[in-house]
């Protein structure tokens, strides 16, 4: 996000609209890095978690709501349910709070289905080096992994799915998921081109408990990055800046789909939200891939038909494909796409222009107070979990009033 979005937004916020602030950035320190090479140069590291003090905060409960679970292995090849939407949605819980300062823009999350309880999550483009972190359930950074090889342009959300094809994908002794980082941010609509970075989700962890103020070192082997490069196609059928906007969208939101493709929602003032979709190249050479536009969401509501409230600044799709999580700075929306998102192009446009406030297949969620927020997943057994930039920001889990996280 950039300063001058930031200075709207906090405007916007000073004008009473809830939901909504600025927060302070926190310079970057060193860690200890545990190298991990490959052939093709690129790799990935993993290293313990900085040492820090374990931090307190009160936390919400409600009768309907567990704590979930801890940071432990679980068994991947036992699966979980797709949500479904709530008959009744509980309160948000507020689980802890993240506890590195040096999280201080959180702009993407993702819930790990290979560890019970593990959130990917990365800073947004004021981090310098190719860094994801690991945080538990109640916000402590548990593990850092680092895309060596890698400069980050705008990193804008993560996603974790099905690694289908491509040419970076199917490693041996690496976990059945793979992680996407959306390095999309554009607010100049100035980037010809734009990168997805995927990588095997990491089988093991450093064994620690998360109460533990020293995380051993863990070796990963056979880790290294795929790049996508990715650009929008041409509308000549547009001029001037319409057209500059979706040729060099401005995109903050990503998801995986059941096999593997990758789908991007862009950020935009007029309501509405480009929907494109990313097949992976099942052999990487560096050309880049053009994004397949499948449609436009509707945000809007009512008199709130354009700012701020609307812009698109993370997503998540359920394993099935069916519910797509869209996040807004202001608002959360729950989409029943069936299986849109998977069609061919012309079936998936006329399904997503069918989503209207009055179709019964779009509902706005009551989450937690997020003071700029950016990040949003599902979590693997229902619900979801959303957090804010800014240091030391809660982590909020919303789930149904029958069903535990």
């Amino acid at each position: 996000m950039s300063r001058r979005s930031a200075v709207c937004v906090l405007l916007i916020c000073a004008l009473g609209v809830a939901g909504c602030g600025c927060a302070p950035i926190a310079t970057s320190s060193a860690e200890t890095k545990a190298s991990v090479t490959d052939s093709s140069g690129g790799g990935l590291e993993i290293s313990p978690a900085e040492t820090s003090s374990e931090t307190s905060s009160e936390t919400s409960s409600a009768e309907t709501t567990a704590t979930p679970d801890v940071l432990e292995p679980v068994d991947i090849a036992g699966g979980t349910a797709s949500p479904e939407r709530c008959a009744t949605w509980a309160a948000p819980v507020e689980t802890g709070k993240v506890d590195n300062d040096k999280l201080s823009e959180l702009s993407g999350l993702a819930a790990s289905h290979t560890h019970a309880g593990l959130l990917w999550t990365h800073n947004d483009s004021g981090e310098k080096k190719a860094w994801i972190y690991g945080l538990d359930a109640k916000g402590h950074h548990f593990a850092t992994l680092r895309l060596k090889g890698i400069d980050p342009d705008d990193w804008e959300d993560i996603a974790v799915g099905p690694c289908g094809g491509g040419a970076g994908t199917g490693r041996a002794g690496t976990g059945a998921d793979c992680i996407v980082v959306a390095d999309t941010g554009d607010n100049g609509h100035k980037r010809d081109d734009i990168q997805l970075l995927r990588i095997a989700e990491p089988a093991k962890l450093p064994t620690a408990r998360i109460d533990d103020e020293r995380i051993p070192r863990d070796r990963i082997d056979n880790a290294a990055v795929e790049v996508i490069t990715v650009r929008y196609p041409k509308r000549k059928d547009l001029s001037g800046r319409a057209r500059k906007e979706v040729e060099h969208a401005d995109v903050e939101a990503l998801a995986v789909l059941p096999d593997g493709r990758l789908l991007l929602l862009d950020k935009r003032d007029d309501g509405t939200s480009n929907v494109y979709r990313v097949t992976p190249p099942a052999v990487n050479d560096g050309v880049p891939v053009i994004a397949e536009v499948i449609g436009a969401l509707d945000l809007r509501d009512g008199a709130l038909k354009t700012g701020a409230s609307l812009r698109v600044t993370g997503a998540d799709l359920s394993r099935d494909g069916r519910w797509l999580l869209v996040r807004c700075y202001f608002r959360i929306y729950l989409f029943d796409v069936g299986d849109a998102l998977s069609a061919p192009a012309a079936t998936a446009q006329s399904a997503l222009a069918a989503l209207t406030p009055t179709s019964g297949k779009r509902e706005i969620l009551k989450g937690g107070f997020d003071t700029q927020g950016e990040a949003i997943t599902f979590a693997p057994k229902g619900g979801f979990w959303h957090t804010s930039e800014g240091i030391g920001q809660p982590l909020w889990f919303v789930g149904c009033a029958t069903q535990r996280p």
